[in-house]
């Protein structure tokens, strides 16, 4: 004899994943289209005993008598992901500030999210089946790459949260499977000891001040590659960000700051300036001894290439930060591990956030105080503690404090 299903059991089946881990699957009818066919809500967990308590609260929220719910009921029944991911995209491009290449950068991101998820039913996607995903991938991508899959997944499924084509965000949660050994984790964040170790072994670097840089204003690696010899101005001992360095299809770009708030002043602790001094009259000397080679003499870089003077790309901070943490035994650390070291540095000296975002150059902050401006003398202040750390610095040998 069949038993009975219990009390808000609904319609429950067990089931097997992509991954090939078993999961519980029900359903609950909550109301019927023009053509009588009926519209129904599922939810998806590891255990049945979730899945029972997951349709008891879809019970209560869908039940006679209740305030109606806002969702499109039309849209949650016929989306599929593939469309979401299309639309979303759109939406993007048309209304947010981004570099010219970050909408290629995203494309790339959901292919791999559509070959692994397939194209389900938006509704149907499950927080369970998502973090299985970012799991398997996690096999095959490094942190960076599957970072970027869930930044599209969970900016896809906010939006169709804003659309009422869902009532949650399933990827709100994600977890990135931990760095494999050799990887350069972007999420690491080193102290003031390391960092100092780190900046002498650059300044053996011909490029390191670009790559010192990114610790030290907290600029990100295509910004400090994109810097003019006329953005330091060491009267005013600041450094002025006006835009930066990527690469669009084979070639070194300039392009504008990614927001306007990118575009700012960054006060140049005084321990940096005999180092600045220094690569000053290093490009001065290498400009002369290259003579027509030099195929950036018109733009004024203040980081070029050995080869020819041509500009110098994002990657290339990369690999000459990476040269000097593996000489200076600190593994595989990057300008994105140095950006991130120097402002999680500031938020533990009681830097808040709105001043945080005005010296990395942020969009958005998530803070009380995000529509109040920032002036100069509140970074300043900030910057004072990177003093404190880089005040153990000494100038380079042999090199006067003069320009």
């Amino acid at each position: 004899m069949t038993k009975r299903r219990g009390a808000g059991e609904g319609h429950i089946e067990k089931i097997t994943l992509r991954s090939g881990n078993k999961a519980y699957r029900g359903w609950v009818v909550v109301g019927y289209k023009p053509d009588g066919t009926s519209i129904r809500r599922t939810a998806q967990r590891r255990t049945k005993t979730e899945v029972q308590d997951a349709l008891v609260r879809l019970y209560e929220k869908y039940r006679p008598g209740r305030t109606p719910c806002r969702i499109d009921l039309q849209a949650e029944t016929t989306m599929r992901l593939s469309v979401l991911f299309d639309k979303w995209l759109a939406h993007f491009k048309s209304t947010q500030e981004h570099k010219g290449r970050t909408p290629g950068t995203y494309t790339w991101a959901i292919n791999k999210a559509k070959a692994q998820l397939g194209d389900p039913l938006v509704a149907l996607v499950s927080a369970l089946e998502l973090q299985d995903a970012i799991t398997v991938m996690g096999g095959a991508l490094k942190p960076k790459s599957l970072n970027l899959i869930r930044v599209v997944l969970k900016g896809s499924f906010h939006q169709a949260q804003l659309w009422k084509i869902r009532s949650d965000n399933p990827a709100e949660n994600l977890k990135l499977p931990r760095a494999k050994d050799g990887d350069a984790d972007d999420r690491r964040i080193i102290g003031a000891e390391d960092a100092l170790r780190l900046f002498y072994a650059l300044m053996e670097e011909r490029n390191g001040l670009s790559a010192a840089f990114t610790y030290a204003l907290g600029i990100r690696p295509s910004e400090a590659a994109a810097l003019r010899c006329t953005d330091v101005d060491l009267d005013a001992g600041t450094v002025t960000i006006e835009g930066g360095h990527n690469i669009v299809e084979g070639v070194v770009e300039r392009e504008k700051t990614k927001s306007k708030r990118g575009k700012r002043p960054i006060p140049l602790p005084p321990e940096l300036r005999p180092w600045v001094i220094r690569h000053l009259a290093k490009i001065r000397i290498e400009r002369m001894a290259m003579g027509e080679r030099w195929t950036a003499s018109d733009e004024g870089l203040l980081f070029v290439r050995e080869s020819d003077g041509g500009k110098l790309s994002n990657h290339q901070v990369y690999y000459v930060a990476r040269r000097a943490a593996e000489r200076a035994g600190l593994g595989k650390v990057g300008p994105r591990i140095l950006r991130r070291s120097m402002l999680s540095a500031l938020a533990k000296a009681g830097v808040e956030s709105k001043v945080r975002a005005a010296i990395g150059g942020h969009t958005k902050v998530v803070t009380d105080e995000y529509y109040r401006e920032v002036d100069a003398a509140e970074v300043s202040d900030a910057m004072g503690h990177m003093s404190r750390i880089l005040a153990p610095l000494a100038p380079p040998a042999g090199t006067e404090d003069e320009e």
